[in-house]
């Protein structure tokens, strides 16, 4: 496998194809302005390092805001009194409208009640086809006596 370095700068490879091999003046079209641009950041980063952080002038202007945000009074929402939302049932699904701002509509199902039923239904079920084959041996034990 052939580097990218060898790819840029080594010509005489022959494992490299001719459309990956870049030409001098191809090369330096895309060195130059690279270069151009990397030095132009570090100068700027240098300058901002040299400046003062603060100016005197940007300090008393920040706290002239702040003075006059505390001498103004501040806006205070009070919640509005509790109002009881508004429920309603349809069914097993009890929906419990909005109370205040912001909410959304609350829909509830009992699951709880939902999942005792069905078990108590699968009990149900179970606990009567016992007693039915209970009932048909008993049946079959008397048939078998009296054939006696």
């Amino acid at each position: 496998m052939v580097s990218m370095t060898a790819v840029l700068f080594d010509r005489s490879s022959k494992d490299v194809s001719p459309r990956l091999a870049l030409s001098r003046e191809r090369r330096m079209r895309i060195i130059g302005p690279s270069v151009i641009a990397l030095f132009s950041l570090v100068a700027s980063a240098e300058a901002q390092q040299r400046s003062a952080p603060f100016s005197p002038s940007s300090v008393e202007r920040v706290q002239l805001a702040l003075q006059r945000s505390n001498q103004q009074q501040r806006l205070t929402l009070s919640p509005s009194p509790w109002t009881e939302p508004t429920v309603r049932t349809f069914g097993m699904f009890t929906v419990v409208f909005p109370g205040s701002p912001g909410e959304i509509v609350k829909v509830s199902l009992p699951i709880g009640e939902l999942t005792t039923r069905a078990a108590r239904a699968i009990s149900n079920t179970r606990h009567r086809r016992a007693e039915k084959k209970a009932g048909e041996e008993v049946q079959r034990a008397l048939r078998d006596f009296k054939a006696q």
